[in-house]
């Protein structure tokens, strides 16, 4: 009984631990387990086995190394793409910059909320009808005169206007905040309001001053 479960026992041990050894290793494996004893072959298939293992363990180390250099490759790719991403930003903020202030021609730059508001309020007291009138009748230039000087305000209002998109969007891509300076042109709109307000009222009769259209437009924009 013993002989024939001697015989059985090799064979269930040898197909459950030696078979993927002997898949990959073939012939030359059968050839190392043949004659020996349960515990020779068990020994010998454990060291092949091991030898396996140790092959799939430095596949597996080189294969991680790989893993890591591609993922540290990507991540400088990503940072040199968004390094050169923002250096584009930050040259088309700079030449955008000066463009807008060119286009201003306001001195001090009130930055570019200052700009549109000031070209606004150029455009009105040019092409509003009382207002043109007004000057026209008082000897000041023609009529004709003071509706190109509007369009010339009007065609900066709209390049400025274009410009701010253009301007917020590169200012973004540099990490430049515009904060401070959406500020300072709040300030300067208000101040600069209020100066001519004053001027207004110091020069006009409450009741001529409700028959200003330029006095009731620049008003709304003196904040105090």
């Amino acid at each position: 009984m013993k002989q024939k479960i001697k015989p059985i026992l090799t064979g269930v041990l040898i197909g459950i631990v030696a078979f993927p050894t002997i898949a990959i290793g073939g012939s030359f494996t059968v050839s190392l387990i043949q004659g020996k004893t349960v515990e020779e072959a068990i020994q010998i298939l454990a060291e092949q086995m091991d030898s396996l293992i140790g092959r799939v363990e430095v596949v597996e180390t080189k294969q991680a190394k790989i893993e890591i250099k591609q993922t540290e490759q990507e991540q400088t790719t990503q940072e040199l793409q968004e390094k050169l991403a923002k250096e584009k930003a930050c040259n088309e903020y700079n030449r955008i910059s000066a463009e807008i202030k060119d286009t201003c021609g306001h001195r001090p730059y009130p930055g570019i909320n200052g700009c549109i508001w000031y070209h606004e309020y150029l455009y009105f007291v040019y092409s509003d009808p009382t207002l043109v009138m007004i000057r026209v009748n008082e000897g000041n230039m023609t009529k004709v005169f003071w509706q190109k000087e509007a369009e010339k305000e009007l065609k900066k209002f709209n390049e400025l206007k274009d410009l701010k998109t253009q301007y917020l969007n590169v200012a973004e891509g540099c990490g430049i905040s515009l904060k401070e300076e959406n500020q300072n042109s709040k300030e300067w709109i208000i101040e600069y309001a209020c100066h001519y307000v004053i001027k207004f009222e110091s020069n006009n009769t409450p009741e001529e001053l409700q028959s200003n259209s330029e006095y009731s437009w620049i008003r709304e924009y003196c904040v105090k």
